[in-house]
């Protein structure tokens, strides 16, 4: 992991005009979300084998369920 310089942390803080620690906080959690969001997608694209909108390629699955009846116990409120 690389070092911010203290040159950039003034430009950053100039340029998104941060006067506030809630200030710093909103724009921390802007540039988390984008970060993580960025990296989700990317692991989409590349993970299972196909993009992410593409019906032709992805493999269909049908997945069978079976539930079986149960009773409903009895009803306790009176």
């Amino acid at each position: 992991m690389t070092k911010v310089s203290k040159e950039f942390l003034k430009q950053f803080i100039k340029e998104n005009d941060l006067k506030s620690t809630e200030d710093v906080q909103a724009a921390l959690r802007d540039m988390f979300v984008s970060t993580m969001q960025g990296m989700l997608e990317a692991e989409l694209d590349t993970h299972p084998g196909y993009h992410k909108h593409d019906s032709k390629t992805r493999p269909q699955t049908t997945v069978a369920t079976d539930i079986a009846a149960r009773p409903l116990p009895p009803n306790t409120a009176t």
